[in-house]
């Protein structure tokens, strides 16, 4: 009897305490400190542990994108106000087609075209089996999840099927912003220069590289839902969303 007694006496005493006027100023300054110490541990926490912006290298060491072309592609990106049309890494997928994940899902899309080629001229046959389909879907599912970053060299080591998947990407970039009858045409005029194509590519891939080894499926099914929902995207792509905040990477990682 006599613990709960003092138990409900602790109580009492902090309930004055944290009443008590004379206090609010400390109870305001711890919790002010609190937050400043948060606030800096996750400002910093942010900033180192950020992934560094290196090179992509093929398996021979020829480098494919430069990281200069990834940073430029990123002021492409925000020159041309992309953001007004699509979202990246899932910023605001509301507003329309999230480009990182349509890239991902063609990068797939295209290693997994890679190594049914190859298989096809290596067995001189017509159409892959379904076992080797099965197969060869794993194999870039594996590849995708693997982490390619080589510490010791300060780049990320890329093999022939994602180059291909690069190129085949970049060419879609090309003529989705040039070519009046592509039926996912962006806008003819809009991104002109070849080399700026070519670095926006860089940054559709550079920078989500560094996603690769997470759960790619989750990422992919933001934008690939269906062929309704797809030609609602592309319909949606060709018209800028207005009256809109836009946040660039305030919401890094946001496609769950």
């Amino acid at each position: 009897m006599s613990g709960i007694s003092d138990r409900s006496l602790g109580f009492r005493n902090l309930s004055q305490i944290l009443l008590n006027k004379k206090f609010w100023i400390w109870q305001f300054l711890i919790v002010a400190g609190i937050s400043v110490c948060g606030l800096i541990y996750f400002g910093v926490a942010t900033y180192t542990g950020a992934p560094p912006l290196v090179d992509f290298k093929s398996s021979r060491g020829e480098t494919i994108i430069p990281h200069q072309q990834i940073t430029r592609g990123e002021e492409i990106f925000h020159l041309r106000g992309l953001m007004s049309y699509g979202s990246f890494w899932g910023d605001g997928a509301e507003r329309g087609p999230d480009f990182t994940a349509d890239a991902l899902h063609r990068i797939v899309v295209s290693m997994g075209d890679f190594y049914k080629n190859r298989l096809k001229e290596r067995a001189q046959i017509q159409k892959v089996p379904q076992y080797d389909a099965d197969a060869i879907s794993l194999q870039v599912k594996r590849e995708l999840h693997s982490n390619l970053w080589n510490k010791e060299e300060g780049n990320i080591r890329i093999n022939d099927a994602q180059i291909y998947a690069l190129q085949k990407l970049n060419v879609h970039y090309s003529i989705m912003f040039t070519d009046p009858d592509y039926p996912e045409l962006f806008q003819t005029g809009y991104i002109t220069d070849l080399e700026d194509i070519k670095a926006l590519t860089a940054f559709s891939t550079g920078e989500p590289g560094w996603l690769l080894p997470t759960d790619l499926e989750r990422i992919i099914a933001i934008h690939i839902t269906g062929p309704m929902i797809r030609q609602q995207a592309i319909h949606r792509l060709r018209q800028p969303i207005s009256g809109v905040s836009y946040r660039f990477f305030s919401c890094l990682w946001g496609l769950g």
